[in-house]
């Protein structure tokens, strides 16, 4: 986590609607920007560094010419299926040991 924020800090992170609920709040020092089919569900939501949006391939084209921060997709799966083949680096952290889990990468086709 120490590295994830190191590098992931004072960016753009990108994530869908399922992970921002499991994180719960947005991360600090980072311009949030979650992916959502039901912005409206977020509309209490306040947040000077939190933008709810519906249109994936908008939100990219909008902030991928930003040299000032990069754009980390941190989740979850259909967020990172969508993005793989427009990503410029990839940024894979290996856990040591045998862990449970329903999505793999890379992704089947």
């Amino acid at each position: 986590m120490k590295y994830f924020s190191q590098i992931t800090s004072r960016n753009i992170v990108l994530m869908g609607a399922k992970t921002f609920e499991s994180i719960g709040k947005p991360l600090k020092n980072r311009h949030n920007i979650v992916i959502t089919r039901n912005k409206e569900k977020y509309k209490n939501w306040q947040d000077k560094n939190l933008i709810f949006a519906s249109d994936l391939k908008g939100v990219l084209e909008t902030y991928k010419g930003n040299k000032n921060q990069h754009i980390f997709v941190i989740g979850g799966r259909e967020i990172y299926q969508q993005t793989f083949f427009v990503a410029d680096y990839y940024y894979v952290s290996v856990v040591k040991g045998t862990c449970e889990g329903d999505t793999y990468f890379p992704f089947p086709n």
